[in-house]
């Protein structure tokens, strides 16, 4: 293999040579490098004396896989297989689903697994790839799975749920245990597989199991005493709802525990050791005497736990620490002043939480503010600026209806929306699609625009615009016409041919399945996926 390989390099390093004025000869006997190339055969290569550029040329026309057998015969093509610049070029010769700046060996391998799975039927090889190799993070169409899945279609359910799709599995477990859409009734399938994915820590199958012995669903007979040995299991493992219910176990000898107060507070404490923040909720509450959870109440040791937890900027004890001092709770004296002093000294930190708390506060006259909406307004534009999510809303929200402090003024809301969008927020961007395909927002109804406005972005890459694009064709949505079976076809090949990669994603999934308009076609598919590089 690699004497195949290295013949390969130096045929195609002579082909180069001969094309273009290098004024190198293709071996050049006065080595800078001096390294040697030695095969499991004793047979002793010389380094050719080129420059990195034309080396990088010779790398950039060898497969991937070809790339990491060169990395492996001497450092310096180690070191040109790990350059930047070689990757960079390499993703445009693959079809690489992932931005430039992403362009890396790893990236590229992933990539090419994709495709890989993309041509395999066999369900457990699917899963194990897309398993071992983490192929499901950072996939450039999972936004298409779940607008593609038929609930009636075997070989869908069965490929997307072997390549990790969480939709698909529950569909296939569904059908497994009642005999529908292909699928025989095999509860004992059914269950395999959920316990299977629950091994592997997924908490959608925790869940299904959950409810599965509880009320006798997903294959699992309904067993009471099954509830509390599932849940000891999955305490043991860390779960955190398994893990609450045996703190009250313990404290009140329940769901199989026997009493034990003090095993409580020691499996919460050393929760609390690595941060958990249920479990720090737990003892604040335990301090003030609401539900226990084995501690003593003890007012004067919330308000110190309370305290130092927000002193290090802890979210869920700075708001308890507001609503003790406004209303006089756990174990705070009643101050609104000092609250108002506590929320004005984050503020000034620029602490987001406690600005939107902020806001509602002057909205509503709380935690010793005076009702002042205007002020309230002021403050929100400080986050909106920012890009906050929520303060953007509000801020838009109010414009359009006269509240939270701003006065009605729809123009104003447009004003604003568009100049986010200007920005490349997100936000903004789904509000004015929105707004012209159903005339909300301040929008005057016009689909049209929105049509062609969600077209340049998905010209552009943006992966929402994509999906909102496939949804509104398959669906009827965002200003697109629903397309019939035919006409959706034509319009995903023609799509396709001008080089849209989700084009030709829809395409080979067309002729993979049967659907979109395709006849299924298994050779075609993996002939169109195997010349594109197309990954599942």
């Amino acid at each position: 293999m690699m004497l195949r390989l290295i013949s390969m390099l130096l045929f195609i390093i002579v082909l180069l040579l001969s094309s273009c004025d290098t004024g190198l000869n293709p071996i050049d006997t006065n080595q800078k490098h001096q390294n040697e190339l030695t095969e499991q055969n004793h047979t002793v290569f010389t380094d050719i004396e080129l420059p990195d550029e034309v080396m990088l040329q010779v790398f950039s026309m060898l497969s991937v896989k070809d790339i990491a057998h060169a990395s492996q015969v001497c450092k310096y093509w180690l070191m040109l297989s790990e350059d930047p610049a070689l990757w960079r070029v390499v993703r445009l010769h693959i079809h690489g689903d992932y931005p430039a700046s992403d362009a890396t060996r790893e990236q590229a391998k992933k990539h090419m697994l994709r495709v890989h799975v993309n041509t395999l039927s066999d369900l457990s090889t699917i899963a194990n790839l897309v398993e071992k190799y983490k192929l499901n993070e950072g996939h450039p169409f999972s936004m298409c799975q779940n607008l593609l899945i038929n609930h009636t279609s075997k070989k869908i359910i069965d490929e997307y749920a072997a390549q990790g799709n969480e939709l698909a599995i529950g569909w296939k477990i569904s059908n497994l245990t009642k005999g529908k859409y292909g699928y025989e009734r095999n509860t004992k399938h059914a269950i395999a597989l959920n316990d299977l994915l629950i091994e592997k820590g997924n908490q959608k199958a925790i869940d299904r199991k959950i409810q599965g012995v509880v009320n006798g669903w997903y294959g699992y007979e309904k067993n009471p005493q099954a509830v509390n040995t599932l849940y000891k299991y999955l305490a043991e493992r860390g779960h955190e709802e398994a893990t609450k219910r045996k703190i009250t176990g313990l404290i009140y000898g329940q769901h199989g525990y026997d009493r034990d107060c003090a095993a409580a507070v020691a499996i919460n404490e050393s929760l609390i050791e690595q941060g958990n923040q249920q479990a720090i909720g737990r003892k604040m509450q335990g301090f003030t005497g609401f539900n226990g959870y084995g501690y003593k109440k003890d007012l004067k040791a919330a308000a110190v736990f309370i305290d130092s937890l927000a002193g290090k900027g802890n979210e869920e004890a700075i708001r308890r620490k507001i609503d003790g001092l406004s209303n006089g709770w756990y174990g705070y004296e009643k101050n609104p002043q000092a609250a108002v002093i506590f929320i004005d000294s984050l503020v000034e930190q620029g602490h987001q939480e406690t600005i939107s708390l902020k806001i509602k506060a002057l909205l509503a006259g709380k935690y010793g503010y005076e009702k002042n909406p205007k002020a309230a307004a002021n403050l929100n534009d400080v986050l909106a600026q920012q890009g906050h999510k929520k303060a953007i809303t509000l801020k838009i929200t109010g414009h359009i209806f006269g509240r939270n402090g701003y006065e009605k003024g729809l123009e104003n809301a447009i004003i604003l929306i568009d100049s986010l969008v200007g920005k490349g927020n997100e936000e903004a961007i789904r509000l004015k699609i929105e707004g012209l395909s159903n005339g909300w927002h301040g929008y005057k109804k016009n689909p049209q625009a929105a049509i062609a406005f969600n077209d340049h972005l998905a010209k552009q890459g943006n992966k929402e615009a994509i999906k909102r694009k496939i949804e509104g064709v398959l669906r009827g949505r965002y200003g697109y016409t629903r397309k019939k079976t035919i006409r959706l076809k034509t319009w995903i090949e023609a799509e396709a041919y001008q080089g849209e990669r989700w084009a030709c994603y829809l395409k080979a999934q067309g002729l993979k399945y049967g659907i979109l308009g395709f006849q299924q076609d298994h050779q075609a598919a993996i002939l169109y996926i195997q010349s594109n590089n197309i990954p599942y």
